[in-house]
């Protein structure tokens, strides 16, 4: 009888046993087999630096207007993510679209080349702080406050607790809002709206290209490169398994701790995974801290543009107009949160919300068309051609 007993439990450890290793040799493939990311370390040269206490130094970037007029309020713009720092991919397309204006980018706390910071110090309170001190110290003038994605979260908040700095506010596919609490309102009253379906002053199309067939006086343009030259880091495909998996194994087999991860690439992956940590640091605090207005904020001029299929749910970006009542809110029909500033449709409402708030030229006229790409047959890449007054 024994024996018999003895039998099943050996034969029940051994199932057990081989489940596990089973489970380890798979869980050991599946993070082996992932690709290493990209190397996302190509933020623009030349930083300047910006010492922040509580946060050191924040990474910047100034580029002068090059047109022959020029817009008497520069823009400052904040990098969607969290996580993304600034790329020399956004200061080079944002350069082209608006060369009449002065133009600063600043990195976001904790990532891109601005230093590294402590989870403790990676506060709402910090990134919010960040701007206001650039603001002051570097800008000193009010400014054009542009955010795309997180940027446009973090400009609200910088609008409602700074209005004295901000002349106007960009808004372009903004994340969701928390609770949301309007001038007369406290979250302490619970009259805070969370979900508001937003009313569209504008609901626009895409314009149709236009197709510049190959000639002998055919524009010659670069091929776009397949990938751009950074890639965001505050995406849930960090590398923090992998990159786990190599620090265990290297003291007891250095070798296979550099199969996993090449000690030369280890550096960029660290930052990879921090990055990935500002991401879920910072939108947890976003998500838990209501936002109040106040009544300086009714009368500031807001732009918000936003995708029709945006993957932010609709009912939670209506609070905007809840915060910022003198806001104009614009969908634009088939694009998404990648909302692409090129197309006319969109550059037209940006640059006439310049022209009337920030000292610009007016549009006249704005053609998307379709251009041969050079020594590529029967490649083409969209050109726009846009004209001010």
């Amino acid at each position: 009888m024994q024996t018999k007993w003895m039998k099943r439990l050996a034969f029940s450890v051994a199932v057990v046993l081989t489940l596990i290793v089973v489970f380890c040799v798979f869980a050991v493939w599946y993070i082996w087999q992932r690709p290493p990311p990209v190397a996302s370390g190509t933020e623009p040269k030349e930083a300047r630096y910006l010492s922040v206490e509580g946060v050191g130094r924040v990474a910047y970037w100034k580029i002068n207007a090059t047109a022959p007029y020029k817009a008497s309020t520069p823009i400052l713009y904040l990098e969607g993510g969290p996580g993304i720092g600034i790329s020399k991919e956004k200061i080079s397309s944002l350069s082209k679209l608006f060369p009449d204006f002065d133009i600063y980018f600043l990195d976001q706390i904790g990532v891109g080349a601005s230093d590294r910071l402590a989870q403790r110090q990676l506060t709402l309170e910090n990134s919010i702080k960040s701007i206001q001190k650039f603001s002051k110290d570097i800008i000193r003038q009010p400014v054009i406050l542009f955010g795309g994605s997180w940027g446009a979260g973090i400009a609200t908040r910088v609008a409602i607790a700074h209005p004295e700095i901000v002349q106007g506010l960009v808004l372009v596919s903004p994340i969701s809002l928390p609770e949301t609490c309007g001038a007369a309102q406290s979250p302490i009253t619970k009259d805070c709206l969370r979900y508001r379906i937003p009313k569209f002053e504008l609901s626009l199309e895409p314009q149709p290209l236009t197709r510049l067939e190959p000639g002998p006086h055919a524009p010659s343009v670069q091929v776009s490169r397949p990938l751009p030259d950074f890639v965001p880091t505050g995406r849930a495909t960090a590398p923090i398994d992998r990159l786990w998996l190599a620090y265990m194994i290297a003291p007891i087999s250095p070798w296979l701790s550099e199969k996993i991860i090449p000690l030369s690439e280890r550096k960029q992956w660290e930052i990879d995974g921090q990055s990935y940590e500002v991401n879920l640091v910072l939108k947890r605090q976003h998500v838990q801290a209501p936002i109040v207005a106040s009544n300086a904020n009714e009368t500031l001029p807001v732009l918000l543009l936003r995708g029709e299929y945006d993957f932010v749910p609709l009912r939670e970006v209506g609070g905007y107009q809840l915060l910022l009542p003198n806001s104009r809110f614009i969908e634009f029909k088939k694009e998404t949160h990648d909302l692409n500033l090129e197309s006319c449709a969109v550059l037209l409402e940006l640059r006439r919300f310049l022209a009337k708030h920030a000292g610009s030229k007016e549009p006249a006229s704005c053609v998307n068309r379709l251009v041969p790409v050079h020594n590529v047959p029967d490649a083409y890449t969209m050109q726009t051609r846009l004209k001010l007054d």
